[in-house]
């Protein structure tokens, strides 16, 4: 892994005009990873619903013994 000194350090030989070039393309990095993330949960999700039966019945329901005749 490159160190964050090395980054700096190449940063800031840049202009100002490319340092801040620089920056922007971090942040699209940044928004990019983030909307990934987001997309991967979403699809996990998606995936856990639909591996479960649409018509689930509860066999064994304890607050039925609530309802017990008395």
């Amino acid at each position: 892994m490159i160190s964050t000194e090395t980054i700096n350090t190449k940063i800031n030989m840049l202009p100002p005009a490319s340092q801040k070039e620089v920056l922007e393309f971090i942040d699209d990095l940044l928004e990019k990873s983030a909307k990934s993330d987001q997309k991967e949960k979403a699809l996990a999700w998606e995936d856990w619903a639909n591996s479960h039966v649409e018509n689930t019945v509860i066999i064994d329901d304890s607050r039925e013994a609530i309802y017990e005749d008395e």
